[in-house]
């Protein structure tokens, strides 16, 4: 990366890493919107890096859906 001068990144051992808890009402708090961890399939030895990158993140059907959630609900998540 450095050679190709391609930015930063930062590593993160996935045996020290410090996860917040996902929060379960996130699982149905609206119709057309699912927790990325749930969305994504991975190994479960990487269970606790993919926590730590998704975390309360919603992946949202349509862009309204993510608009109601983040701006009209006023929640502190990710829409995506």
């Amino acid at each position: 990366m450095r050679q190709q001068r391609l930015g930063q990144a930062t590593f993160v051992p996935i045996e020290t890493v410090q996860v917040k808890p996902i929060n379960d009402k996130y699982r149905t708090f609206a119709k057309g919107a699912r927790l990325a961890i749930d969305v994504i399939t991975f190994d479960p030895a990487v269970e606790k890096a993919m926590e730590f990158a998704c975390g309360n993140a919603l992946v949202c059907e349509t862009m309204q859906i993510a608009k109601h959630v983040c701006y009209d609900r006023g929640q502190e998540v990710k829409g995506v």
